[in-house]
């Protein structure tokens, strides 16, 4: 909803902006934190197939952006990439579905809705309605901050927006890592990178194509390098491990990323 609301709005950059920052702090914030409370144990399954499935969407959005390095005019998103995007979210559920059954996990059980159904029906209606608001009001504020500011909305979108965005993911992985679920810890971020590329960037850039500025153009780079670094943390040392070393290595980057943004800002603003 924030996305959708930023492009529909004409503030493609935020939109954008929300989506590589919410990915880096993902992997970089999210997981350095949880990784920190309890050491991640990934699963051989995760390890091969899911964390390099991460870096190939990373690096499938980096090439589709990369139309000015290949002489083919300003880099852009175009509606065309959205729906390739979006078929390749169709793929990875299909993928993971499948997986699932030659796997042969724990079927999910299903259990009786308590409540009537007008109830339910009404609840969901609400919730729906408080994301579009939700994401309005989001959106409007970022936009206030960035011009009480005097900064770019890119910029809003990598940090602020980012944060508050991932902040669910910060949460579950949090509790799961405190109780030991390493696997929940784990696949939520995962999932989240792999669905915030492919379903919402595919989805915000079939409504709206999405001009990507040559800032943002690093910004996915130093977002598909994160996706290199877990893999790379995931197999060296302790393999399959994700641990506090790492943790504290990633957090320090993730800091070193905030000052770069400042940084870069700064040179905009004043030279």
């Amino acid at each position: 909803m924030v996305n959708l609301t930023s492009a529909l709005s004409g503030n493609g950059d935020l939109a954008l902006g929300n989506i590589l920052g919410s990915n880096i702090s993902n992997t970089l914030l999210v997981l350095a934190v949880a990784a920190i409370i309890s050491p991640l144990v990934v699963s051989r399954s995760t390890a091969w197939k899911e964390v390099p499935l991460n870096l190939l969407a990373s690096g499938v959005l980096l090439a589709m952006s990369a139309d000015s390095l290949f002489g083919g005019g300003p880099s852009i998103l175009s509606r065309v990439d959205g729906l390739i995007l979006l078929l390749c979210f169709g793929a990875f559920m299909a993928y993971s579905i499948a997986l699932r059954s030659v796997e042969g996990e724990a079927e999910a059980s299903v259990s009786a809705v308590d409540g009537d159904v007008r109830r339910t029906t009404l609840a969901i209606v609400a919730g729906l309605a408080g994301l579009v608001i939700g994401g309005m009001w989001v959106v409007d504020g970022a936009v206030a901050i960035a011009r009480g500011l005097g900064v770019g909305e890119a910029v809003i979108g990598l940090t602020i927006i980012a944060v508050g965005t991932s902040l669910p993911e910060l949460v579950t992985s949090v509790v799961a890592a405190y109780k030991r679920n390493a696997g929940i810890a784990v696949g939520n971020i995962i999932g989240s990178n792999i669905f915030n590329i492919l379903f919402v960037l595919g989805l915000t850039s079939v409504f709206v194509p999405l001009p990507v500025s040559r800032d943002l153009q690093n910004d996915m780079l130093i977002m598909a390098t994160t996706a290199v670094l877990l893999i790379v943390a995931v197999f060296a040392g302790k393999r399959y491990v994700l641990d506090r070393k790492s943790g504290f290595v990633f957090l320090t980057l993730y800091g070193a990323y905030m000052v770069f943004l400042v940084a870069r800002e700064y040179q905009h603003v004043f030279l």
